[in-house]
């Protein structure tokens, strides 16, 4: 008889095999920073967004091994950046320009107490 036909066998196998097949994409996809924040009080949703589209167009797409960007706001206010990058190294290395460029007038607006970030590795990628 077995456990053929208990449903956590199935969700597991299918897991594995999206993770095989996702294997070389993964591989391609490098590193993602993943930081959440909230803005300080009296800054506008939309001037926060054009503070994040500056920094991006003037500061971000700049750096080496930078791939793409999604910035994400929840209903209560917790903002998520999502970085892509080629490696942990490009991420790091522009950690540390960031600390030393014009930044200021972005990273201003964010409360820094509520500020969370990882560097994570993708597994699983499905588009």
């Amino acid at each position: 008889m077995g456990n053929t036909r208990d449903p956590r066998h199935l969700q597991l196998a299918i897991l594995q095999l999206k993770i095989k097949r996702n294997d070389n994409t993964r591989k391609k996809t490098g590193i993602l920073e993943i930081t959440t924040f909230k803005i300080n009080q009296g800054i506008t949703v939309e001037d926060f967004e054009q503070s994040a589209i500056s920094m991006q167009k003037d500061f971000l797409k700049k750096q080496s091994g930078f791939k793409k960007r999604t910035l994400n706001v929840s209903q209560d206010s917790m903002w998520t950046d999502i970085v892509y990058w080629q490696d942990q190294q490009s991420a790091e290395k522009t950690m540390q320009l960031a600390e030393k460029s014009e930044l200021v007038t972005f990273v201003g607006k964010i409360d820094l107490n509520s500020v969370k970030m990882n560097l994570t590795k993708p597994i699983l990628i499905e588009e």
